[in-house]
């Protein structure tokens, strides 16, 4: 049994200069993530890794697709959600007296 299922994730962008543009950022992302394994996530600069990594914590809302974390879906309209991300400031993050 997989603790993370990440299912046909996708998740576009409109851009409304002139004419509305739609940019796709995940087309249909799909991995499992057994326990005790460990996953990572590489590619180039503006290639989605933090795209995918808010839509698996639930910071932003999928086009479609399904997340679901030890058998059981996640919600992304709850107010918290049960994956967390630190991000690269985590000195800013973490450090009291910032």
């Amino acid at each position: 049994m997989s603790l993370l299922k990440v299912e046909n994730i996708s998740y576009s962008v409109v851009v409304k200069e002139r004419t509305k543009k739609q940019f796709d950022i995940l087309n249909n992302v799909s991995f499992e993530v057994e326990r005790e394994e460990i996953l990572g996530i590489c590619g180039e600069s503006g290639g989605g890794k933090s795209t995918l990594a808010k839509v698996i914590a639930g910071l932003i809302n999928p086009d479609s697709g399904n997340i679901i974390l030890d058998s059981e879906h996640i919600n992304s309209n709850k107010r918290s959600s049960p994956i967390q991300i630190l991000f690269q400031n985590h000195g800013e993050v973490l450090n009291p007296f910032s």
